[in-house]
């Protein structure tokens, strides 16, 4: 009986680990709006690339900071806007899923201690093939940049 060659375990190693890499997703240009006074929500932005050729989606999210993590959008409907809960977000494949201001964002649910610029808030991202991503974002205050803002208010959540 022949065994075979080493190098097509490798060779398959390495098929195996471009695919994958190829499939990753990319979280970029992530951060968390600094609280206000007096509340106990804040806001998540970040854009979310998939190189891949599958569509992704986005199903949930949690963190330590928060008691619950909630994904959103807000719709603008005669001249208002207001906020609603999805229960996932697309990432499309060779595409880009934009959670902003003033569109989907991902909402920090009964924060007991006050996020300030400064400090940075792990989020565990979920996707909906069973995957997840640990994203570290920091706080800033008003709009980062390349954001645009919104003066929704969140204190009713």
């Amino acid at each position: 009986m022949m065994k075979p060659p080493r190098f097509s375990a490798l060779a398959g190693a390495l098929f195996t680990a471009a695919v994958c890499a190829a499939d990753a997703l990319m979280v970029h240009e992530g951060w968390v709006r600094e609280m206000p006074p007096g509340t106990q929500v804040a806001a998540a932005y970040f854009s979310v690339h998939n190189p891949g050729d599958r569509d992704r989606h986005l199903v949930g999210a949690d963190t330590a900071a928060a008691q619950r993590v909630e994904l959103h959008t807000v719709e603008h409907a005669d001249g208002t806007m207001r906020m609603r809960q999805v229960n996932g977000i697309a990432v499309p494949a060779g595409g880009t899923a934009i959670l902003e201001p003033g569109g989907l964002h991902v909402m920090l649910l009964g924060v007991d201690t006050r996020l300030v610029a400064g400090d940075s808030v792990t989020l565990n991202l979920r996707f909906a093939n069973g995957t997840s991503r640990a994203v570290v974002l920091p706080v800033q205050r008003g709009t980062a940049k390349g954001h645009g803002g919104h003066s929704m208010n969140h204190d009713n959540h």
